[in-house]
C-alpha cells in the first residue's frame, strides 16, 4: 500500500494542533473556493503553519497568475517558513527558483539542509552543478549530493553517478559512475512503487 504524503508533511500534520479544522477547511476549499479561503485563513491566523503553506500554494497556483495572487502566496509561504515549517520553506524556495531568484532560494535551501532535509541538500547540489550560484562548482555539488545521498535521497545518488561519468572523466571515475547507476536502479524503482511521495524522491 502506498503512502499518501511524504515523510515531512506527515510529520507536520501529526504535530499541527488544528489538524481537524485544517482538514475541514481544505475539503471546503475543494467545493467552495471563497468560503474555503476564509476557513483556511482562520486556521492560519490561529497559528497553523500548514494552513499558511496550503494558502500560499493555493494563491501561487490558483490559475489566474496575477501579481496580487503571487504576492499573497509568497507572503503566506514566508509566514509558514518563519514558523519553521519545512513544507513552507521548500515551497517558497521552489517559487523563488521559478522566479529566477536563486540567491534568495539558496538561503532557504541552506536552512533546510541544516535541518538535514535531503531534498534541500539535493537542490543545493543541483544548483551548484548548474552554475545558479555563480560559476559551476563541482566540488560543492558533490559535497551536497553526497550528504543528501547518505540521507537516502535517490536523485542525489543518480547525479553522483552522472558527475563521475560526465564531469570527472577517466576510466576509473566512469566505472564508478556506472557501478553507482547499476546499484541505484532496483531500489529506486522499488521506492517509486512502494512510496512514490517519499521525500527521498522529492526534488
Amino acid at each position: 500500500m502506498t503512502q499518501i504524503m511524504g515523510e515531512n508533511i506527515t510529520k507536520e500534520w501529526d504535530a499541527d494542533l488544528y489538524g481537524d479544522e485544517l482538514w475541514d477547511a481544505l475539503q471546503l476549499l475543494r467545493t467552495d473556493g471563497s468560503r474555503g479561503i476564509i476557513a483556511l485563513s482562520h486556521v492560519a491566523e490561529k497559528g497553523s503553519s500548514l494552513a499558511m503553506t496550503y494558502l500560499g500554494n493555493h494563491f501561487l497556483n490558483s490559475g489566474s497568475g496575477s501579481k496580487s495572487n503571487k504576492t499573497l502566496g509568497e507572503q503566506w509561504l514566508a509566514r509558514a517558513a518563519d514558523k519553521g515549517s519545512i513544507e513552507g520553506m521548500f515551497m517558497l524556495a521552489r517559487h523563488l527558483v521559478n522566479e529566477q531568484r536563486f540567491s534568495e532560494s539558496k538561503l532557504l535551501y541552506e536552512k533546510m539542509a541544516a535541518l538535514n532535509y535531503s531534498p534541500a541538500q539535493f537542490c543545493l547540489g543541483y544548483f551548484y552543478l548548474k552554475g545558479k550560484y555563480g560559476a559551476v562548482d563541482i566540488e560543492k555539488s558533490v559535497y551536497w549530493f553526497g550528504i543528501s545521498a547518505k540521507n537516502g535521497h535517490f536523485h542525489s545518488r543518480k547525479w553522483l553517478s552522472i558527475i563521475n561519468m560526465k564531469y570527472r572523466g577517466g576510466i576509473l571515475n566512469c566505472s564508478i559512475g556506472i557501478l553507482y547507476r547499476i546499484l541505484f536502479v532496483f531500489p529506486y524503482v522499488l521506492k517509486i512503487y512502494n512510496y512514490p511521495n517519499s521525500d527521498q524522491l522529492r526534488i
